[in-house]
């Protein structure tokens, strides 16, 4: 009877003592997905774990330079190469700037990565924003010290053209945003 006693005793301790350390996961996590907009999704498409997502109302200088580290550190696989690279780009826009910047700011500016694809280093271009990759452009290989595929760049940003990718840089990137955002998506 005794030995039934402490076995139901240490199956609670064991079993309450692991439901606590379930719920203090899961509840550290629903906190930091608590504020969900854009800007947090691009961070999670991008590998950073729930909960290192940013929660105030704006982004500093200095959060944006340890967010930025962080995407750094994740290894880009398949589905997260393209939002790291708006996820850095993004990020060192907010680093370099001299205050912060409201989170609404930053995620209009990520608006400006719709309907824009980056290649990837397994040799796909995939939609910027969310990783989706939309065509197998070939093998990458370095030329000229730059990783490419086909001519293309790798982590470079892309727009459609007919039936090929044009290279966009970030002013240019803003132009075919608007164009998308006014219905006029560039031809695929």
């Amino acid at each position: 009877m005794k030995r039934t006693l402490w076995a139901v005793a240490v199956v609670a301790v064991v079993l309450g003592g692991c439901a606590r350390n379930g719920a203090s996961v899961y509840e550290s996590r629903r906190q930091a997905l608590s504020v969900v907009d854009d800007f947090n999704l691009l961070l999670l498409a991008s590998g950073l774990p729930p909960h290192l997502l940013p929660s105030g109302g704006e982004v500093t200088e200095k959060e944006a330079e340890r967010l930025l580290a962080e995407v750094k550190l994740r290894s880009a696989g398949p589905g997260t190469s393209a939002p790291q690279s708006v996820a850095e780009a993004l990020l060192w826009n907010v680093a370099l700037g001299d205050k912060p910047m409201p989170r609404a700011e930053v995620n209009q500016r990520l608006k400006r990565f719709e309907g824009l694809a980056v290649l990837t280093r397994e040799g796909f271009m995939a939609w910027a924003l969310t990783g989706e990759p939309v065509e197998w452009v070939g093998k990458v290989e370095v030329v000229g010290g730059v990783p490419r595929a086909r001519g293309y760049e790798v982590g470079a940003l892309h727009a459609p053209s007919g039936r090929a990718w044009r290279q966009v840089e970030w002013v240019e990137a803003v132009r075919v945003a608007e164009a998308v955002t006014q219905g006029a998506a560039p031809a695929r």
